[in-house]
């Protein structure tokens, strides 16, 4: 099952690249483009969250991929994922979040 949930967010996580990089100048009336609400909407089906706070996030200027990494990092922690999302915009890495919150060495 985890194998399942890893190959389904690699997956979208590629797809959120691909569509974050060809849409890297979008301003937030253009987030909710018809190939944008299918990424939210499968990543939304991937964690059990609501696709409109998938969306609210990624129109409030956060990547695809920190909406992943923090649903992911959320899951294995009491942590809130607007929380995780607000220390990476803060400036902190993935890394050193980790660490903060005792996941990595």
């Amino acid at each position: 099952m985890k194998r399942v949930v890893f190959v389904q967010v690699m997956l979208i996580l590629i797809a959120a690249l691909v569509l974050t990089a060809c849409s890297a100048a979008s301003e937030p009336a253009e987030c909710r483009t018809e190939g944008q609400m299918k990424i939210s909407q499968s990543i939304a089906d991937t964690f059990a969250v609501d696709v409109e706070l998938v969306t609210s996030w990624f129109c409030a200027g956060h990547e695809y991929e920190d909406i992943l990494l923090a649903l992911q990092t959320s899951q294995g922690t009491d942590l809130d994922p607007q929380e995780l999302l607000e220390r990476k915009a803060s400036g902190s890495s993935w890394e050193a979040i980790w660490q903060e919150i005792g996941l990595a060495p």
